[in-house]
């Protein structure tokens, strides 16, 4: 029997990810990308690279057509504003935002920009 917490850790992952894992999760499995195919199809939450969720989602079959690293039930814990939007916009605001792609992740890393006199601050 699966229990609700079955959580699979993706080897090598930073202490932090380990301690949070290791204090919530009911069961704990250590897996890399390759041993998903091993792992059962349902029951179980993946905590890693987005490479290694993404596999786990494709194993489980899961609808992935929009991941978001940001998803609603966390949004109260980002302590910022997060919004999506064009990069004419981004580039046309006059406040300091973090900018990252939205429509694949590590498309590019994010960064901070603000316009300052019409010319790009980075």
């Amino acid at each position: 029997m699966v229990k609700k917490r079955d959580v699979v850790l993706q080897r090598n992952s930073s202490l932090h990810e380990g301690m949070a894992v290791r204090a919530h999760a009911d069961r704990l499995t250590l897996a890399s990308i390759e041993d998903i195919g091993n792992l059962p199809k349902s029951g179980w939450m993946p905590v890693g690279s987005v490479e290694f969720c993404l596999a786990a989602m494709i194993h489980q079959q899961m609808d992935r057509s929009y991941v978001s690293t940001y998803p609603e039930c966390l949004r109260e814990f980002l302590h910022r504003e997060a919004w999506l939007d064009t990069a004419g916009n981004v580039l046309a605001n006059s406040r300091r935002v973090f900018v990252k792609p939205s429509a694949r992740q590590k498309l590019f890393t994010g960064f901070v920009c603000r316009m300052v006199m019409g010319r790009k601050s980075l």
